[in-house]
């Protein structure tokens, strides 16, 4: 039962790196994220090696591109908190993964992405009811 829910979570997750990172791929015109060599900001360039490596399925070295891109400092900061916290569950620890997506939630609170995340750690520890009542309205 927890080889499953382990590969639920990776297909889950492989799914919305696909889909965010074909919107992107169409939001910046097809360039797959190269970085340009006058680029100034290193934790521009980092985020964007992550990127590259996410969409090679290259989980160590994205981890590694996101820790950087978030001490350097970047245009992307929630975004990279949120895969972060993501690589941090995929992996088992939740401490790590709730920190980045309350992380995450803090530079941007309507970041659905990191919501969802957080809501899947909560029902996977069976906590979701207390960490998010229901309104009985919404359901009505």
């Amino acid at each position: 039962m927890l080889r499953i829910n382990v590969i639920l979570k990776a297909v889950c997750f492989i799914f919305c790196i696909r889909l965010f990172t074909d919107k992107r791929r169409r939001a910046d015109g097809g360039t797959n994220g190269e970085i340009t060599s006058d680029s100034e900001n290193k934790g521009e360039e980092y985020y964007e090696k992550a990127m590259q490596h996410v969409r090679q399925h290259r989980w160590q070295e994205a981890m590694e591109a996101f820790d950087k891109a978030i001490e350097l400092g970047c245009s992307h900061m929630a975004e990279a908190y949120e895969y972060r916290g993501s690589f941090h569950f995929l992996c088992a620890s939740t401490d790590k993964a709730l920190a980045d997506l309350n992380k995450a939630l803090e530079l941007k609170p309507d970041f659905t992405r990191a919501h969802l995340k957080k809501a899947t750690i909560y029902m996977e520890q069976s906590e979701f009811g207390k960490r998010f009542p229901v309104d009985k309205k919404i359901l009505l």
